[in-house]
C-alpha cells in the first residue's frame, strides 16, 4: 500500500472517530421520539437571538438578494456592517443553499460544529508531529470540553472556538517552516474567523498566539539566526495584512459604521467582577467527582461549571505538564497559565491593574467567557500532545503517567474534603451520582499499567476517552438543550413548513412589527427580541436617542410613509434631540437640524411649507415593494410635502424617481425624510453603502490572489524534485 493510502486511510479513520465521539456526546440532539419529533430542543439565546437571524438571513438569500439591511433589529440597523449577523460563516451558506433553514436543521447544525472542532484539533496535532492516537484523544477532548457545553447556547462563541486549532497550526508552521502558501492559509482562516467570529474571543486568542510566536522565536529557538527569524516576522505581518483584505468586505462596513454606533464608555469594576471565573468553579469541574450538586439547596453555577475536559486530556495534560521537559511544553504551560489568571478576572490582583491600563481588558466584558475557551484550548492540546509523548515511549514513560495521574488523585480528594467541611453535603449520595468517574479513572489506571498488546492499547484509550467524554457531557447537557414535548416541535414544525412553501419577502416584512419566526405580530415580540435584545455595541446612536424618550413608540407602528407640514428646522442635531424631549408628537411635525441640509434651495422649499393649516392637501400613498434593501413607493401630492419615512436613517440609502435622485436627510433625529413636490411620484428607495462596495472589491481581490498562490504551489509540487534539504537542528514542533 503506497503511502498515499495510507494517509487517507489514516484520516478516514480518524473522521470516523471523531465522529463517533462526537455522537456519543451529543446524540441528545439528534434523537427522535415515537411521533418522529426531536426529544430535545436548544435552549436560550440560541432560540430567541441566532436562530431569528439565520432565518432572516435565510429567507433574503434565498429569495435572491444579499441582505445589507435589517429593519427588525433595533428598529433597522445596517446589517451588512454587524459582526454578530452570522451572513458569512460557511456551514450557514451552505445550509442556506442547499435547502434554507428550519429549526431541526439549525439544531442539526450544532453536531456539524462540534464535529468540526475535533477535526480541526486533530489537525492540529498532527501538524505538531502528534501519533494518530494521541492526535484523537486531544481531538475528542476538544469537542467535549466545557466551553462547548456550557456555551452551546451562544453559537458565534462556538463558532470561534472551533477555529483556534486552525490558527494556532499555521502560526506554528510558519515559525517551523515558513512558505508564503502557509501564510495565505493561515490568513484565509484568519480572515474566516474574524467574520464569523465573537470579537473580543478573536483579538484576545491573537494576542495569545502574538505571544507564542515571540516566546518560540527569541526563547526557545534562540539560536536561529537574525535573518531567519525576521523573514518569519515579515510572514506573520503579511498574514495579518491578506486577512484584513480578504475580511474587507466586513471590515471596512463595521469600521464606518463605528462612529455611528452606540458605545459603552466603558465597563465597570462590579461588571467585570460578575462575569470573572471562581477559582473554586474551575477546579470542582476539572475533578467532576465533586458533582453538580453539593448538598441539599446549594448547586455550582452550571455555566462556570463547564470549565473542565474529559478525565482520559485531564490526566495526560497533567502527565504532559508535570513530566516532559521540553521547551515546547513550558511554552505551552505559560500560555495555560496566563489564560486561567485571565478568566479569574477580578477574583486575581493582577486583573484590575491590566483593567485600568490596557484597552483590550477594558472591552473584554466576560473575562470567563473569552478566556476560558483559550485555557481550554490550551488545555485539550496538551492532553494531545501527552498522549501522543507517552504512546511513543511506553516502556519509560508508563510509571510517570501513574505518578501524575494518582497526583491529580491527591489534589481531588483534598478539594473533595474542603467541599465536605464547607458545605457539608451528603457523601454517599455524592459518590453515588458520580461512580462512573471513578470507574473510568480505574480503568485508565489499568490501560496504563498493564502491558497490553498496541492495538489493545490503542483501541482501550480512545473507547475510554470517547466514554468518558459521553459522561462528562452527559452530566453538564442542560446546558446545551432541555427534554421538550413533541406538540411543541410539531407546532413549529408546521409554521416553518408555511413559511418555506413560498418564501414572500414583500408580505413578509412590510410590516413593521412582524418576523417569520416568531407566532403572531405583536409589540412585545419587536421589542423584546429585536429592537431591544441588550446589545449596546450595535445600536445606532439615533435609534436610541429615540428610546430614550416618550416618542419611543413610534419605532414599532406599521405606518411606513406620512405627509408633514410642520416644519421645524433647527441649528444643530443636540436643539433637535432637546425638542423631541420635550414630549411632543412627532406624527405631526419634523425637527430637522441645518447640519444635515447643505442646499440652500430645499431649506427655503422646506420652510415655504409652514404654517400647515394654508399648505395641506390630498395625499395618497402606498408600498408597491418592500423588501430589507429596497422599497418602491406610489405617492400623489395635491400640495407639496415633506413625507416622513417610518424608517431609520443611514448613510447609504438613497431616493430616486425615474433614475432621479431626490435628497433623503435625516428628520427627528432617526428617521428619513424627503421634499415632494405636487404631483405623482414613483419612488425607489434603495439601500447602497459604498462601504460594502469596496469592501467587497478588496476582498475578491484579496481571494483571487490566494487562488492563484494556491495554484503556483500546487504546480510546483507536482515537478520532481531533485534534492531534499534537512536540518537537523529544526524544533520538532
Amino acid at each position: 500500500m503506497n503511502q498515499k493510502k495510507i494517509k487517507a486511510a489514516r484520516i478516514l479513520l480518524a473522521l470516523i472517530i471523531i465522529l463517533s465521539a462526537t455522537l456519543a456526546c451529543y446524540y441528545r440532539l439528534v434523537i427522535r421520539s415515537p411521533d418522529g419529533n426531536l426529544c430535545y430542543m436548544m435552549r436560550g439565546d440560541a432560540n430567541t437571538y441566532v436562530y431569528p437571524r439565520l432565518i432572516f438571513n435565510s429567507d433574503c438569500i434565498r429569495d435572491g438578494f444579499w441582505p445589507l439591511w435589517n429593519p427588525y433589529m433595533f428598529g433597522g440597523c445596517p446589517w451588512f456592517s454587524d459582526l454578530s449577523s452570522y451572513l458569512y460563516h460557511p456551514t450557514n451558506l451552505l445550509i442556506i443553499l442547499l435547502t434554507g433553514y428550519t429549526y431541526e436543521l439549525f439544531q442539526l447544525q450544532y453536531i456539524l460544529i462540534y464535529f468540526l472542532g475535533g477535526f480541526f484539533m486533530y489537525l492540529c496535532l498532527q501538524g505538531l508531529s502528534v501519533s494518530l492516537i494521541g492526535s484523537l484523544i486531544g481531538a475528542i477532548s476538544f469537542l467535549s470540553c466545557g466551553f462547548f457545553v456550557g456555551g452551546a447556547t451562544i453559537t458565534i462563541g462556538l463558532k470561534t472556538i472551533i477555529m483556534y486549532p486552525l490558527l494556532f497550526l499555521y502560526f506554528n508552521k510558519i515559525t517551523i517552516k515558513p512558505r508564503f502558501v502557509y501564510v495565505c492559509i493561515g490568513a484565509i482562516v484568519l480572515a474566516v474567523t474574524i467574520m464569523v467570529g465573537y470579537p473580543t474571543m478573536v483579538i484576545n486568542f491573537l494576542l495569545f498566539l502574538i505571544l507564542f510566536t515571540g516566546i518560540k522565536l527569541f526563547i526557545i529557538q534562540r539560536n536561529l539566526k537574525f535573518k531567519f527569524k525576521s523573514g518569519i516576522l515579515i510572514y506573520l505581518i503579511l498574514l495579518f495584512i491578506i486577512a484584513s483584505f480578504l475580511s474587507a468586505v466586513v471590515l471596512i462596513p463595521a469600521l464606518a459604521n463605528y462612529p455611528l454606533i452606540n458605545r459603552a464608555e466603558g465597563l465597570n469594576v462590579d461588571y467585570v467582577s460578575r462575569n470573572s471565573l471562581n477559582p473554586f468553579f474551575f477546579l470542582s469541574s476539572v475533578f467532576p467527582f465533586l458533582g453538580p450538586f453539593l448538598g441539599p439547596g446549594y448547586r455550582l453555577n452550571i455555566i462556570y461549571r463547564n470549565c473542565g475536559i474529559g478525565l482520559v486530556g485531564i490526566l495526560f495534560a497533567a502527565y504532559y505538564f508535570i513530566f516532559t521537559t521540553t521547551g515546547f511544553k513550558w511554552l505551552i504551560l505559560s500560555l495555560f497559565l496566563l489564560a486561567l489568571v485571565f478568566a479569574f478576572g477580578m477574583n486575581t490582583p493582577v486583573y484590575p491593574v491590566l483593567f485600568r491600563h490596557l484597552y483590550i481588558f477594558r472591552i473584554t466584558s466576560y473575562p470567563e467567557f473569552d478566556y476560558r475557551a483559550i485555557f481550554l484550548f490550551f488545555l485539550s492540546l496538551a492532553g494531545g500532545l501527552g498522549a501522543g509523548h507517552f504512546l511513543a515511549s511506553l516502556k519509560t514513560e508508563r510509571t510517570k503517567v501513574l505518578v501524575s495521574s494518582l497526583t491529580v488523585l491527591v489534589i481531588g480528594s483534598l478539594l473533595f474534603f474542603y467541599s465536605w467541611i464547607h458545605f457539608k453535603f451528603d457523601i454517599k449520595n455524592l459518590l453515588a451520582q458520580n461512580y462512573f468517574w471513578l470507574i473510568n479513572f480505574s480503568l485508565f489506571i489499568v490501560l496504563v499499567a498493564i502491558k497490553l498488546p498496541r492495538i489493545l492499547l490503542y483501541g482501550g484509550l480512545i473507547a475510554l476517552c470517547i466514554f468518558d467524554a459521553s459522561y462528562w457531557t452527559k452530566t453538564n447537557f442542560e446546558t446545551v438543550a432541555v427534554a421538550t414535548h413533541g406538540s411543541r416541535w410539531s407546532k413549529k414544525i408546521k409554521k416553518e413548513e408555511a413559511r418555506l412553501k413560498e418564501v414572500d419577502i414583500v408580505k413578509t416584512y412590510k410590516r413593521k412589527n412582524q418576523f417569520p419566526s416568531r407566532q403572531g405580530s405583536t409589540k412585545s415580540m419587536f421589542w423584546k427580541y429585536f429592537s431591544d435584545s441588550g446589545h449596546n455595541s450595535t445600536r445606532l446612536k439615533s435609534f436610541q436617542r429615540i428610546m430614550h424618550s416618550s416618542a419611543r413608540g413610534i419605532l414599532s407602528e406599521d405606518f411606513r410613509i406620512m405627509p408633514i407640514y410642520d416644519i421645524k428646522i433647527l441649528e444643530s442635531e443636540e436643539d433637535v434631540i432637546d425638542e423631541i424631549n420635550k414630549d411632543i408628537d412627532l406624527h405631526g411635525i419634523a425637527l430637522i437640524s441645518k447640519e444635515e441640509i447643505n442646499d440652500v434651495n430645499l431649506l427655503d422649499s422646506l420652510r415655504s411649507l409652514s404654517p400647515p393649516e394654508s399648505n395641506q392637501g390630498s395625499y395618497k400613498g402606498n408600498i408597491k415593494y418592500f423588501s430589507p434593501n429596497r422599497i418602491k413607493y406610489d405617492i400623489f401630492l395635491e400640495k407639496p410635502a415633506l413625507i416622513f419615512f417610518n424608517e431609520i436613517y443611514y448613510p447609504g440609502w438613497i431616493l430616486e424617481e425615474n433614475g432621479k435622485n431626490i435628497p433623503l436627510f435625516r428628520i427627528n433625529s432617526a428617521f428619513r425624510g424627503a421634499y415632494l413636490e405636487v404631483g405623482h411620484h414613483d419612488l425607489v428607495m434603495s439601500f447602497s453603502p459604498l462601504s460594502f462596495k469596496i469592501g467587497l472589491m478588496i476582498s475578491s481581490f484579496s481571494g483571487m490572489f490566494c487562488l492563484s498562490v494556491f495554484i503556483i504551489s500546487y504546480f510546483k509540487e507536482k515537478k520532481p524534485k531533485t534534492s531534499v534539504s534537512k536540518s537537523s537542528n529544526m524544533p520538532k514542533y
